[in-house]
Parts: C-alpha cells; sequence; structure tokens
C-alpha cells in the first residue's frame, strides 16, 4: 500500500472555490495554475486567505517524492479508518510517477532562492521539453546578486513566471558578462570556464 500524506484542516477537503459556496474536488491527478488559484481564494472563515494554499505547496512536496497526499477535516471521527480502508475521504492529490531524485528534491522546495534568470523563448523549449541544461545564449537578463553554487529561479523573460530552479555555475557578476553568448565566445570574456550555466543534473523544472 502506498504511503499517504495527512492534512487535517478544518474543511472536508479541497474546493474549486469558496467553500460557503463551491463544491469539493474529489481527487487533484496534477496541482496545476488553476489549482492554485483556488488555494489563494478567501476562506469561508473570512479570517484571511492562503490557508489552503500553504497546504497545498505541502502536498506538492509530498506528490513529488512519490507519496499521495490527502487533505481533509480532522475535527471528524474515524477518518484514519476510513483512509486506511480505501474509502473516499476528502480531497487525494495523485503521487508522480516519475518523482523527483532527493537532490532535486531540495532545489526545488529546500534551498532559498537568490535570484531570478529569465531567458527566451528557444531556451524555454529546451527546458521544458528536451530536459536540457541551460545555456548562456539562452540567457536576457537576471536580477539579485548570487554565488557561484546559489539556487536561482528560471522564468520566461515574457511572462515573467518561474518553470524551473537550479544550481548555478557562475556568479551573478559573469551572469553579466556571458548572457546571451555562445559557449565558444565565453572563453574569451571570463577567467574560468565552469560548463553550462545551470547543469540539467542540477535544475528541476516546476510543473
Amino acid at each position: 500500500m502506498l504511503i499517504k500524506f495527512i492534512i487535517f484542516t478544518d474543511v472536508d477537503g479541497f474546493y474549486n472555490g469558496n467553500p460557503a459556496t463551491a463544491t469539493i474536488i474529489p481527487q487533484i491527478d496534477k496541482i496545476t495554475e488553476e489549482i492554485e488559484n483556488f488555494a489563494s481564494l478567501k476562506s469561508s472563515s473570512g479570517k484571511g486567505k492562503g490557508g489552503m494554499k500553504t497546504k497545498i505547496i505541502s502536498t506538492k512536496i509530498a506528490v513529488t517524492s512519490g507519496v499521495d497526499a490527502i487533505i481533509t477535516n480532522g475535527l471528524k471521527l474515524n477518518l484514519l479508518k476510513d483512509i486506511v480502508s480505501g474509502c473516499q475521504v476528502g480531497t487525494i492529490i495523485k503521487a508522480k510517477k516519475q518523482c523527483l531524485k532527493a537532490i532535486k528534491s531540495w532545489i526545488a522546495f529546500s534551498k532559498k532562492s537568490k535570484g531570478t534568470v529569465f531567458v527566451d523563448n528557444k531556451a524555454s523549449e529546451v527546458l521544458l521539453s528536451k530536459g536540457g541544461s541551460l545555456l548562456a545564449v539562452g540567457i536576457i537578463e537576471i536580477n539579485c546578486n548570487f554565488q557561484r553554487g546559489d539556487t536561482v529561479n528560471i522564468a520566461h523573460t515574457k511572462t515573467r513566471k518561474n518553470f524551473a530552479r537550479g544550481l548555478t555555475n557562475y556568479n551573478s557578476l559573469d551572469f553579466e558578462k556571458i548572457k546571451g553568448k555562445k559557449a565558444s565566445d565565453m572563453e574569451n570574456i571570463i577567467d574560468v570556464m565552469e560548463g553550462d550555466v545551470v547543469h540539467r543534473d542540477n535544475l528541476v523544472v516546476l510543473r
């Protein structure tokens, strides 16, 4: 039996809107942007928003590690018995079939990002569809200061939305010098070549 990560809350599950008027989603196969938007809605208690959002963040860590997650009402009796018995309780968020390795899970969720690297269409395609590394030629701009080995967010220059994270092989000063440059030109720009800007082994696509 697959281990489950259970979050007890004061509502019966994950709703597709404000719990006062919406209905429970019994199963979530993928945490999409729409699901995250629902999670940000104001609670029925009127005490603010974001409570369910933090729970969705927690379930992301679980499902990307290969564990099913359940959000349910902790005030009800016999919940654990029902869950073990396979009864439908609250909302189940299904684990990803391809779970992250430990280092990639650490990059995605534990290691604090020190800045953002904005990339062009071709770089986005290479990272999202081909599982490649981030090269300097695809970088349009950066923000913040960071050192070699720091974690950086990777975002599309047009949408400005983060879609990946990774450990950088260069500091921000070198990034400014080599952005948009081919590998063959980099050796004439910086003193020490460290390979790909962010190698695919140290890069996680956030989806």
